[in-house]
């Protein structure tokens, strides 16, 4: 556990990726805590049914999960994105894709799209040599 929290501090600090370590340790914390006290037999057994219950809980949300939901069925590689439909414009010799919205989205979304990608044409954005490594740039 403290290995996993060092590496999650490093990578990616987020609380979102640390919770169930979180959780999981408080419960083991106090578990070893209360057995150095000298009365905690009743407690230490509400401990063991509180450590039971959480890994039962946490194996039926692990199990459940990919069979309810398609999305995390793909633990190996990920899913493919959806690719758009996409319009392609030629400014100044170069193709231009602007996508179309899919799959619910309010706004159109760049999903695998080749490059490179625009969600509106301005006529100001120019090339700053002659390959898209080389970047844009926007005319006054």
């Amino acid at each position: 556990m403290t290995l996993w929290l060092i590496s999650w501090f490093i990578i990616a600090p987020d609380p979102r990726f640390v919770y169930g370590v979180l959780l999981f340790g408080t419960f083991l914390l106090a578990y070893h805590l209360i057995s150095f006290i000298k009365y905690a037999g009743s407690i230490k057994f509400l401990l063991n049914v509180l450590m039971v219950l959480m890994i039962a809980g946490l194996t039926y949300y692990l199990v459940s999960k990919p069979l309810r939901q398609t999305e995390y069925r793909n633990w190996i590689s990920p899913l493919q994105l959806p690719q758009p439909p996409v319009k392609e414009f030629m400014i100044d010799g170069f193709t231009f894709r602007i996508p179309e919205s899919i799959d619910k989205n309010w706004n159109a979304r760049c999903y695998g799209t080749q490059l490179p990608c625009l969600y509106q044409i301005d006529l100001r954005l120019k090339m700053r040599g002659k390959n898209i490594s080389n970047g844009f740039h926007l005319e006054k």
